[in-house]
């Protein structure tokens, strides 16, 4: 083999490696695209093409899409809960104050006198008259 073959040969492979270094480059670019217009389900079109170092960087793209994809889905039901619970609480007190108008709550209702001694009971009817002159 003349030098002049092994030169050739030398080009005709860093062409291809060439090819195939812009084929990688344009695929992690639509990936990346697509992350960034909030898409994580793109995968690899030429996984085949990774070699080497490639191969660990189309493996971290991946596992950071799934992860994406798991984060977002757990927003997601994080999002569902939370707006259920205001929901709820809404129609709770929508209830409450339904409820309120329809039968007022009287003070009387809740007048429960205590056992007290001798002592206190002055003070007791102090109270119990002052607030049955409100009712």
């Amino acid at each position: 083999m003349t030098s002049e073959d092994e030169i050739s040969e030398m080009v005709v492979v860093a062409r291809e490696m060439a090819k195939n270094l812009a084929t990688v480059i344009q695929d992690v670019n639509h990936r990346m695209d697509l992350m960034a217009h909030n898409d994580y389900t793109g995968v690899s079109k030429i996984p085949e093409k990774y070699m080497g170092e490639f191969a660990a960087m189309n493996d971290a793209i991946h596992v950071m899409n799934m992860d994406m994809n798991e984060t977002m889905h757990q927003i997601e039901e994080a999002a569902s809960q939370v707006s259920a619970g205001s929901t709820n609480l809404a129609e709770d007190h929508r209830h409450w104050q339904r409820d309120l108008r329809i039968r007022p709550v009287q003070w009387k209702n809740f007048w429960h006198p205590l056992p007290i001694s001798q002592k206190g009971l002055s003070t007791h009817m102090r109270v119990h008259r002052l607030l049955m002159s409100y009712l």
